[in-house]
This record gives structure tokens, C-alpha cells and sequence, in this order.
């Protein structure tokens, strides 16, 4: 309590107001952030991110470089006291490429403690797994370079014959052993870049793997070769790498056999449903999980489909977009589509009726209407890109004479930490979707009912803006929203942007500020959420960053849901 009021407090409001418009909010270089960087060399991280980075590799080269020995006594094990510091450097910098390759894969698990202490984002959080990664090749490369340019295998020119290598024992391919590691670490960075990543992701994956145990498996000779008759604790590293890695599997499959045990073993467990909707552009998946997990807007699931004739190990994450936990469901049903619906000066505001999806399960799961006993379910909305989910749009093609397809879907999560805690403390949400970013903003819609529905937080206002070009997306969405009127009880307001006839577009970044700033939002909590492609997503997180401070609402959070590849 003491510590709401004095964040709240008149003094120490624009203090973190002048923080977060200036240092956690914007992007680092003008509105660059989710949209590639020129020539698709990557993303720009957030300027907090790049902060967290800057700190991380000062730290590394703190560790590097202090706290080495001034003397310059003849040392009985080295040839010189410049071989010792060379040796004394090298090896610094291979212990902390170990320890960084120790966090690689604490910032790339699924289950990892990192996400669940922070609550960050996905995308940040493997944007500094892939720093690790740079920083860690790095710190190998340059160990190799040392030792390479100073001596051999054998110890020749750096170590004294009375003592050095000849003392411990070791096997000469530990040479060799370290080199295929940092060769192996090299290609998996360079590999890893942006345009490859997009290409042939299911290929980058597999590659990706495939070569880190080629560089653990070399890491660990290395390590054992050079010292066979010593332990200096370098394995230790490796150690806290497989524990990790192997933590984050077993959690993986506990989770898969807790999620679909049902619907291997019960025989009147319903099976999972996919289907095209209309237009026969995008997918629709109904998973009935075996155990009822409490869903949540700004959650995640990986989907497995094992029959495709793909990998069958390997999994694809989706966005949650509609769930029911086996409860009571609420009534956002109505009769009359998305009528009444009112535009802006100068939108296309274009209205459809509500049509079921064929086969959809328990007379249209989608629709949040009365059920006192439906069995709990999730859905997910797919647009067909590469690799497994362009096999499976041709396969539903094939067989679309044959409406609700049933297909094995083996369902891994949910993950993610759930709806923030700036959405549950707002008055008014404003939930901005590009394209398919809409499947995220009705999961923000339903929990907002679900708030409202348990007298939870104080929000009174939802306002939906859908910017969408295919009439085809809309019509297969349609059923998931709900009617205007029915919603209108509810204080939510439904707006879909569309090219207007003369073909101007609405000026997405006045809209926001327009809203932000109207008068029903005077001393009240306005929470913007958005899930778009990255030029979009940068204009609303430009907006909302030039919105903080302003007089008018009582306060302005920007929560982003974004995958960035």
C-alpha cells in the first residue's frame, strides 16, 4: 500500500513519467524497433535492452582485464612473464565464454526461471540470448587466437620444459577439439542471421541444434583431453548447461503428456478440431487440453503435428485466442453482427454479420455465450506461412470437402505470465491489431470480460482497432468478436480500418492520441495494447511514448506483444 501511494504520489509521478518516456519506453534510434534494420542485419533493441547489453559486455570486459598479477618475477612454469599474462588472459577469456555458454541456454529454454522472475517479453529475452551467443563466440575466438599465435599443441614456446604441459598429462587432440568448438560456434552465429532465420527457419532450427552439440561435445574434450590427470573445475560450466538444458526437456514433456494424455487414452475425450474458415485462407485450431489449465490473454502454446510428415519433434508457438476453462462462459452474443459500429472522419468502417465457422465445436466456442458445462478448450487463429503450417493448409485443402478435419495437434504450454499488470489496473484499454495481431487483442477482450464478470480492477472501456486488409480475414474472425450491440453493454467499441475509396488511410498515430486524450479519459488509467507488424507497432509505441506525462489521463502504459524473428 505505502509503496502504490508513493509511486503515485505528485512527486514521484514525473520522475518515472520523465524515465519512462526517455529510458524504458522509446526505441533506442528515432521509432526503429520491431521493424528490421536497413538491409535486414536485425532489430534494434529498446533502449533499456541496449542498456542491459552495454552493461553486460562492460561486465565481461571488467572480468577480462582486472585483477591480473604485476609482478615481474621469472615464472619456473612460463618461458617469459609476457607468455603468462598471454596464458592468464587466454584463459580468463575461455573461462568466461564457458560461463556465458552457461546462461546461452538459460535465456533460450521455454521453462526458463528467467521468464518467470523477469515477466519480459519473448522477444527480449531472445534478443539477449542471442547477444550471449555473439559474446560468448567472441570470447572464444579470441581465446583461440592467443593461444594459436603464441604456442601449440604441445606447449612449445610458452611453457618451460621442467614444468608446464608435461606436468599434468594431456592428450594433443584437445587442440584440435577446441578449434572445432569455436568453428562450431562461429558458423551457428553467422548462421543466425536475420534473412536466413525468416527463409528456411525449420532448416535454421535444425542446424542450430545440430551444431551446438557438435560445439558442447568439443567444449567437453577439450576440457577433459587438456587436463587428464587434473580437475580444475572448467567442467563445471558444462555441467550447469546440461542441467539446464536438460530441466527445460523433461519440463517440455511433462508438459505435452499433462496437456493430451486424454486424448491418447480416453476415448471419449473429444478430439482436437482443425478447420479452415472462410475464404479458406486461415486456420482455426479448438484444442480440448486433458488438463484444465486457467488460460489467459498474453499467453502462448507450441503446437505439434506429428502427422504431417515434418519433423514430428519439432513445434511451432502460436498466440492464444480464445479459451474456456469448463466454467460458466460469458454472453457476448447478440443477432445482429457488427452493426452500428461507428467510423472516424474520413474511415471506411465496414459491418458483417456473424456467421458460425463449420464444424466449429460446442455451437461456436467462440462466441463467450452461456455454457454451464462445456469442457475446456483453446483456440488458435492461423495464417499459413512456411514449413509445417503451409503443409497443413494444403492438406485442409485437399479436404475441405470434409468440414472440422480432424487432425492429430499435440498441445505444449500455455506459456507466457499472463495479462500485465498495466491492462487489470486500467480504466480504459485500447487494443490495436494489425493482420492476424487480432487473434492476440480478442484474448485482451475476453479476459477484460472476465474482469468485469468477477468485479475485478476498475476497467469500463474497451476500444478495439483492427487495421486488416483481406476481407477474408475479417470474415473468418467475425464469429470471435461478438455483435456491436451486445458489446456496446459492455462498454467495448469495435473500430476495423480500412482503405477508404479514394484510397487514403486513417492516420493511426492522430487516432491514438485523439483517444488518449478525450475527455472520458480525464483522471483515469488508459493501458494501449498492441499486437501489430513492426512499422505499426513502432508508430502506436511512438505515440504512446509522446503521450506519456500529457495532462489529461492519469497515466499512459504501452503493453507490446510482438514475436520478433
Amino acid at each position: 500500500m505505502l509503496a502504490n501511494a508513493l509511486l503515485n504520489s505528485a512527486v514521484t509521478r514525473p520522475v518515472i513519467n520523465f524515465f519512462r518516456k526517455y529510458l524504458t519506453e522509446p526505441a533506442l534510434i528515432g521509432n526503429l524497433h520491431l521493424r528490421k534494420f536497413p538491409f535486414r542485419l536485425g532489430y534494434i533493441p529498446s533502449r533499456i535492452m541496449t542498456l542491459l547489453i552495454i552493461c553486460f559486455i562492460g561486465l565481461n570486459a571488467a572480468l577480462t582485464f582486472l585483477t591480473y598479477p604485476t609482478d615481474k618475477k621469472v615464472d619456473t612454469w612460463f618461458v617469459s612473464t609476457s607468455m603468462r599474462d598471454t596464458s592468464f588472459l587466454a584463459n580468463r577469456i575461455g573461462v568466461l565464454s564457458f560461463a556465458n555458454m552457461a546462461l546461452l541456454l538459460l535465456f533460450s529454454g521455454r521453462n526458463s526461471p528467467i521468464l518467470y522472475i523477469t515477466q519480459a517479453g519473448r522477444s527480449d529475452i531472445i534478443a539477449f540470448h542471442r547477444w550471449l551467443g555473439r559474446i560468448a563466440t567472441l570470447e572464444a575466438v579470441v581465446h583461440v587466437a592467443l593461444y594459436s599465435s603464441a604456442t601449440s599443441e604441445d606447449g612449445v614456446g610458452m611453457f618451460t620444459k621442467a614444468a608446464g604441459l608435461r606436468t599434468i598429462g594431456y592428450n594433443p587432440s584437445y587442440w584440435e577439439m577446441g578449434e572445432i568448438a569455436c568453428g562450431a560456434m562461429a558458423i551457428i552465429v553467422l548462421a543466425s542471421n536475420l534473412p536466413l532465420r525468416t527463409w528456411i527457419y525449420e532448416v535454421f532450427l535444425f542446424v542450430h541444434i545440430a551444431l551446438s552439440g557438435v560445439a558442447l561435445y568439443a567444449l567437453w574434450n577439450h576440457i577433459t583431453y587438456r587436463y587428464t590427470s587434473a580437475n580444475y573445475g572448467f567442467e563445471l560450466w558444462l555441467y550447469m548447461f546440461f542441467g539446464t538444458w536438460g530441466y527445460d526437456r523433461l519440463l517440455r514433456v511433462f508438459r505435452i503428456i499433462i496437456s493430451n494424455w486424454k486424448s491418447l487414452f480416453v476415448r471419449s475425450h473429444p478430439s482436437s478440431i482443425v478447420e479452415l474458415l472462410p475464404g479458406d485462407e486461415f486456420i482455426q485450431i479448438t484444442i480440448f487440453p486433458s488438463h484444465p489449465w486457467k488460460f489467459s490473454a498474453n499467453q502462448h502454446c507450441f503446437l505439434y503435428f506429428p502427422t504431417l510428415f515434418t519433423n514430428p519433434f519439432q513445434s511451432h508457438p502460436f498466440t492464444i485466442g480464445g479459451w474456456s476453462n469448463g466454467q460458466e462462459q460469458l454472453s457476448l452474443k447478440g443477432s445482429a453482427g457488427l452493426s452500428g459500429l461507428t467510423s472516424s472522419e474520413g474511415l471506411e468502417m465496414d459491418t458483417y454479420p456473424m456467421v458460425s465457422s463449420k464444424g466449429s465445436p460446442d455451437n461456436q466456442v467462440h462466441d463467450f455465450q452461456q455454457q454451464n458445462s462445456t469442457k475446456p478448450y483453446i483456440t488458435f487463429l492461423i495464417r499459413p506461412e512456411k514449413g509445417a503450417t503451409a503443409h497443413l493448409h494444403e492438406r485442409l485443402l485437399r479436404n475441405r470437402s470434409k468440414p472440422g478435419s480432424r487432425l492429430r495437434v499435440f498441445m505444449e504450454g500455455p506459456y507466457g505470465p499472463g495479462a500485465h499488470g498495466e491492462f487489470k489496473n486500467a480504466d480504459t484499454v485500447i487494443g490495436i491489431a494489425g493482420g492476424i495481431g487480432i487473434t492476440s487483442i480478442i484474448a485482451h477482450l475476453q479476459h477484460f470480460r472476465s474482469l468485469q464478470w468477477q468485479s475485478k480492477g476498475n476497467l469500463t472501456r474497451f476500444l478495439m482497432v483492427w487495421k486488416v486488409r483481406e476481407e477474408s480475414m475479417v470474415s473468418a474472425v467475425q464469429a470471435m468478436i461478438g455483435d456491436a450491440d451486445s458489446l456496446a453493454r459492455y462498454g467495448v467499441e469495435v473500430r476495423i480500418l480500412r482503405k477508404s475509396d479514394d484510397g487514403s488511410r486513417v492516420d493511426l498515430g492522430d487516432l491514438i492520441k485523439t483517444e488518449i486524450s478525450a475527455g472520458h479519459n480525464v483522471g483515469k488509467k488508459v493501458c494501449v495494447v498492441t499486437c501489430a507488424p513492426g512499422a505499426m507497432a513502432d508508430v502506436i509505441r511512438s505515440t504512446v511514448v509522446g503521450s506519456i506525462g500529457m495532462k489529461g489521463p492519469a497515466g499512459v502504459e504501452l503493453v507490446e506483444e510482438a514475436f520478433a524473428w
